[in-house]
C-alpha cells in the first residue's frame, strides 16, 4: 500500500501528514514522539494499511509541519483535530510514542466521542524530564544528541543507522526539541485515567531506558481494563525495532475496538 503526503489547516498552521489504506476503513492516527516526525511510523503505515486507514502527522514545527512560535500540548492536540477533520473522520484509534502518548491523552480529554480507542507506546501519564537534559541542549547540544541516539534505539541498531539517526536529529530546530522535552516534562494525566472509557493498549520494551517500563506498567493499571504488552528487548523506539510485532498486535486491537457498539 502506498504512503501519501497530505495537508490540513489548524490553528498553528498547515499541518502535514503521511496517510496510508483506504477511505472509510478503520482509521488510526499515528502521533510521534519530541524531536520525531512521521517518518519514524514508516513501517507501521505499510503494515497497518493492509486493512485501516493509518495516519501519521507531522506536528506543529516537526518534519513538514511549520510552526508559528513554540507550539504547546494544546496545539499539537488542535493538529491532530485538524487532520481528524481534513480526512473527514468521526472517530479513530489514537496512538502516541512518548510525548505523542501525552497527546493522545490530550485529544481523548477534549474530544472523547472521536476515540474508538488509545495505543500507548513507551510512554507514560507523566514524563519528568531531568534539568539535565535541558542543561545538556543549552550547552552541549552534539552530546545531547549523542546520548538521545544511544538511549532511544538501544543496542541493537547498527553504526550505520545509529550515524543515520544522529544526523537528522542534528537538523532539527533545538529550540522545538528544548520545547518538545518542556511539553513532556509539564503534562500529568494520572488523576485523568480512571476516567478513560475508551479501550487501550500499552505497549513497552523491556530495557527501555528513557521511559522504564514500570511507568508503561502504572499507565495500564491506572486505565480500566487496559492491556499491557511488553517485548522482550531495549530501546526506546518499539515502532520502529519491534514493527513486526507492533503491525500483530495494534492491528489485533483496532478489530477489538472497532467491533464495540
Amino acid at each position: 500500500m502506498s504512503i501519501e503526503l497530505r495537508a490540513a489547516e489548524s490553528m498553528k498552521g498547515e499541518v502535514c501528514y503521511r496517510a496510508a489504506g483506504k477511505k472509510g476503513a478503520p482509521a488510526v492516527v499515528l502521533i510521534h514522539g519530541a524531536s520525531n516526525d512521521s517518518r519514524v511510523y514508516s513501517a507501521l503505515l505499510r503494515g497497518l494499511s493492509r486493512e485501516c486507514l493509518v495516519i501519521a502527522p507531522d506536528l506543529p514545527g516537526h518534519g513538514r509541519s511549520k510552526a508559528d512560535g513554540l507550539p504547546s500540548l494544546d496545539d499539537y492536540a488542535a493538529a491532530v483535530d485538524a487532520v481528524l477533520a481534513a480526512e473527514e473522520i468521526s472517530a479513530a484509534v489514537i496512538g502516541g510514542h512518548s510525548m505523542g502518548g501525552g497527546v493522545a491523552l490530550e485529544v481523548y480529554r477534549r474530544r472523547p466521542e472521536a476515540v474508538r480507542g488509545l495505543v500507548f507506546i513507551s510512554t507514560g501519564a507523566v514524563l519528568s524530564v531531568s534539568p539535565v537534559v535541558f542543561e545538556l541542549i543549552e550547552k552541549d547540544y552534539d552530546t545531547f544528541c549523542g546520548f538521545l541516539v544511544k538511549l532511544a534505539y538501544g543496542s541493537s541498531l547498527s553504526e550505520a543507522l545509529q550515524k543515520m539517526a544522529l544526523d537528522e536529529l542534528k537538523l532539527v530546530d533545538r529550540a522545538i526539541v528544548k520545547n518538545d522535552f518542556l511539553v513532556c516534562d509539564g503534562f500529568d494525566f494520572r488523576a485523568m485515567l480512571q476516567s478513560v472509557e475508551a479501550p487501550a493498549l500499552v505497549l513497552a520494551n523491556r530495557g527501555d531506558k528513557m521511559v522504564p517500563e514500570q511507568q508503561s506498567r502504572e499507565l495500564a493499571d491506572g486505565i480500566p481494563g487496559a492491556e499491557l504488552t511488553v517485548y522482550e528487548t531495549d530501546g526506546h523506539m518499539p515502532h520502529m525495532m519491534n514493527a513486526e510485532q507492533l503491525n500483530r498486535d495494534i492491528g489485533a486491537f483496532m478489530k477489538r475496538a472497532f467491533s464495540r457498539p
